[in-house]
């Protein structure tokens, strides 16, 4: 278990990948192209668990060619799961260095799992970009 952010004990418990697409015809060669990121993040409350979603899509004239969607689940201890529910409102409380903390673990899987789908094909010399997390996470989330 790791502890972050007020001795808040976690551990990765799973790694999923729910999309991967390669869509060759969108890729216009030798133009430039975006990467589109998003990030969400969610509570099981049954399970003491903190999920983080995070979503690329590499983008050229707005039409995705690459898409890669991945989803890391991180067990909570429960005291410390307790500390970060809220009884009367029933919600989680996530505070943001451990929010950023799980976002940066989720975004590293992210580029290691690119870079495995893609290292056998026409598109290896694409990989996930560094990502400042700060930008992505600024506050507590409350879930």
């Amino acid at each position: 278990m790791n502890k972050i952010e007020n001795n808040i004990s976690f551990s990765l418990s799973r790694i999923s990948t729910s999309q991967f697409a390669v869509i060759k015809e969108s890729y216009k060669e030798g133009k430039d192209f975006d990467v589109v990121q998003m990030l969400n993040l969610g509570a099981n409350k049954a399970l003491n668990k903190v999920a983080v979603l995070f979503n690329i899509k590499f983008e050229s004239d707005g039409a995705p060619f690459i898409i890669l969607e991945i989803t890391c689940e991180f067990s909570i201890e429960s005291n410390s799961f307790k500390a970060m529910t809220d009884e009367e409102t029933n919600k989680v409380h996530i505070p943001v260095g451990l929010a950023r903390h799980l976002s940066v673990l989720t975004v590293g899987t992210a580029r290691g799992v690119l870079h495995a789908k893609l290292e056998s094909t026409e598109f290896k010399d694409f990989f996930l970009p560094t990502v400042n997390v700060n930008d992505l996470v600024k506050e507590e989330i409350v879930v």
